[in-house]
């Protein structure tokens, strides 16, 4: 069956809460039944500025009610359906408008200023078979019109459909409604027509991106609460009308009255599921009555005990109990032997012929009541146990339902750049996600599909780009593989990789040299031009030459070293412990005593301290995230984003004099963070696609290249 299409119309009305006695603003949507539909839909916003608002009402009434009479009574009258010209039909009833309200304010029955009077009246008729709308207006003043077209290459495009109205005619013919625009609304479009002030709070690019990802009654909600936050001293509405084409659902393509009739029928048919008795309620009504006819131990003037009749009752049990008791008392009186009747009055031949029945076949009456209440035990359990399954089922659905209202709010927040609430939106998603059970497959798909929406936003607004690296270089020496700790790179492109206490030189992808250092394993590696330095985890200073050379350094002040920086022929050593950052200054290949660089740390902690760079300002990153920048040994305030997802193992910052941005790395995360150096957030590099974990990063000069090392290999990244 081909689908019906029509129109979806929308409406926002919000009136200024500073309302002034001279100001009214309305809008209308006329929608028509039977004959009338053949033409279309009748709306429009009507503002009138600077009269009293008796006057603008009588002005506004019989605006519309003229309008709409004269208009509609020509498509109810026409002959030819099918021949009727909706323009000519609407220009008609425009003039009687204009001629019935020029004829008011010859006679005084009605005063205001033409100038005074803004408004957008159109006609929209539906084509469904060309899924387009015909769509004609007269405008004037300060009522705007935009069409969101989707073009060719699938982008929308903003068109001031209003600039093209030609301009007002003379004040000598006095003419109200003129200057008829018309146009067509294609299928993926979207026009609005809308008040000054609503145009000035939302502009037409802001609602563009609103609607292009989202549906139309979403978009007009968050509108809504756009428009229901704002605070401002205006007297203006804010009133807008929406119309698209829509594809009709089964119930909408049906009649008003058949749609009332199905509710009804569906009504009913819920109601008398839900009011009449199951399978097994019924059985063991019939049953329970049917064992107190044939039970020999009936009596039938039982007297209840006070305490029988104030007795507690426990649902399912009881009835399980109930049958237990049944089934005994019958079962004793079957094979209870027959006592003469003590009454005067002898038993009636139909009590005996019963009982003699029943205890001929005693033994299949006694199974018969067996099963019998083995179905009704059962049978009561498998209600107990639907009833709790469709309880789980709107729980979960609740859960799901919330979880995408969340996704759909953050969703909105990222298009109108509020990426803090959007964050905190996505969040909260999440945070409902985790508790979203998975007990079948259903459900484990519908949370795959759930995290892959919450991940998209999440991507989107922590800048995370999913990167698939080139392999640079992979080093093996005689056939064992080795693992880098640190990595540096020289002006001259040589690269150095520490493994353990053996330093190896890669010169154009391939290993040239392995330096053996004797004074212990290699702890941190940095590089200044050409010059290389490492540190030792026995706190020894290699430099790197034509071969390593010990130098000399009195680290003994220092309670730790965390990291250090080689720049400017200096060395400069981090020790969280001391909160410090000691000074080595490099004279003729050997270093001085130490001196404390920092003086003023403010109310910076660096207990937690992990890693330093140098630009000419210092650069300290912490385990939680934290970045401090300090400037001749005093701090200098860095506010940057929290790192989100949280980091799991912060290990290196770096940066050098010129580059633009700071680098972080998240190891065990195998991320790349970057900042600029005003702490703002440009990207997240996530290297999902490599199996461990990256141990030490390098950014070419001109920042266009990454490259890492993980185990035995050097992988580069484009930025």
């Amino acid at each position: 069956m081909q689908p019906n299409f029509d129109i979806a119309l929308q409406e926002i009305y919000t009136p200024a809460k500073h309302a002034k006695d001279d100001y009214l603003c309305e809008n209308f949507i006329i929608y028509p039944e039977g004959k009338e539909k053949n033409g279309g839909f009748l709306m429009g916003i009507i503002e009138i500025r600077a009269t009293k608002s008796n006057e603008s009402e009588k002005i506004i009434h019989n605006v519309i009610n003229i309008l709409k009479n004269e208009y509609y009574r020509q498509i109810s009258t026409s002959p030819e359906i099918d021949k009727i010209n909706i323009e000519t039909i609407f220009e008609h009833a425009l003039q009687k408008t204009n001629d019935s309200l020029i004829e008011m304010i010859q006679i005084g029955e009605i005063k205001f200023a033409l100038e005074n009077l803004n408004y957008l009246i159109a006609v929209a008729k539906p084509n469904s078979k060309a899924k387009e709308i015909d769509f004609h207006f007269a405008q004037k003043g300060q009522i705007k019109a935009y069409l969101l077209h989707k073009t060719k290459q699938n982008n929308y495009k903003v068109i001031n459909i209003v600039e093209n109205t030609p301009e007002n005619m003379p004040d000598n013919k006095i003419k109200i409604f003129s200057s008829i625009l018309s146009g067509k609304i294609f299928y993926h479009d979207t026009l609005y027509f809308c008040s000054e002030i609503f145009n000035n709070y939302i502009p037409s690019h802001k609602v563009n991106k609103v609607l292009q990802n989202n549906d139309l009654n979403s978009s007009i909600n968050y509108y809504k609460n756009l428009i229901n936050n704002v605070k401002n001293n205006s007297y203006l509405t804010y009133c807008a009308i929406f119309l698209k084409m829509k594809e009709l659902s089964e119930i909408e393509k049906k009649p008003a009255s058949e749609q009332s009739i199905n509710n009804l029928i569906n009504t009913t048919e819920n109601t008398k599921k839900f009011l009449t008795p199951t399978f097994a309620l019924n059985l063991r009504s019939n049953i329970g009555k049917m064992l107190k006819i044939f039970s020999p131990t009936r009596i039938k003037n039982r007297i209840k005990s006070p305490d029988s009749q104030k007795r507690v009752k426990f649902g399912i049990l009881k009835y399980i109990r109930n049958a237990f008791r049944t089934l005994f008392s019958l079962i004793m009186g079957l094979f209870s032997k027959s006592k003469k009747s003590t009454s005067d009055q002898p038993k009636t031949s139909k009590s005996k012929s019963i009982i003699s029945l029943l205890k001929k076949y005693r033994i299949i009456v006694i199974v018969v009541i067996i099963v019998l209440i083995a179905v009704i035990i059962a049978s009561t359990f498998w209600i107990s146990h639907v009833r709790d399954n469709q309880a789980k089922l709107v729980a979960y659905n609740t859960q799901v339902e919330e979880i995408n209202k969340e996704i759909n709010n953050a969703q909105v927040s990222l298009i109108y750049k509020n990426e803090s609430a959007s964050l905190n939106l996505i969040n909260k998603a999440s945070d409902k996600l985790a508790l979203l059970p998975q007990e079948s497959d259903e459900q484990i798909t519908e949370h795959k599909n759930l995290q892959s929406k919450i991940d998209n936003i999440k991507y989107k607004l922590l800048k995370i780009e999913k990167k698939v690296p080139t392999l640079y270089s992979e080093i093996a020496v005689e056939g064992v593989n080795v693992n880098f700790t640190s990595l540096a790179v020289t002006e001259d492109n040589t690269f150095y990789a520490g493994s353990g206490n053996i330093l190896h030189q890669i010169v154009d992808k391939t290993l040239k040299n392995s330096f053996q250092i004797i004074n212990g394993d290699v702890e941190h590696l940095s590089t200044e031009d050409n010059e290389v330095v490492l540190i030792t985890n026995q706190n020894k200073v290699v430099k790197v030459g034509d071969g390593p050379v010990t130098k000399s350094v009195d680290f003994s002040t220092l309670k730790d070293i965390n990291d250090f920086a080689y720049y400017s022929g200096n060395l400069y050593v981090l020790d969280a412990q001391n909160e410090q950052i000691v000074k080595f200054t490099g004279s003729n290949d050997t270093f001085s005593a130490g001196t404390n660089w920092i003086k003023d740390k403010a109310d910076t902690n660096l207990t937690q301290a992990v890693d330093i760079a140098i630009d000419g300002n210092i650069y300290i990153l912490d385990s939680a995230g934290k970045i401090y920048k300090f400037f001749g040994g005093e701090n200098e305030p860095l506010t940057t984003m929290a790192i989100q997802p949280k980091a799991e193992s912060l290990s290196q910052i770096y940066t050098a004099l010129d580059y633009n941005n700071l680098y972080i790395l998240d190891n065990n995360s195998k991320r790349v963070i970057i900042f600029d150096k005003n702490g703002s957030l440009i990207k997240q590099l996530a290297f999902d696609t490599i199996e461990s974990p990256i141990t030490s990063i390098f950014i070419n000069p001109d920042e266009t290249t990454l490259y890492f090392t993980s185990n035995n290999k050097i992988y580069q990244s484009d930025l």
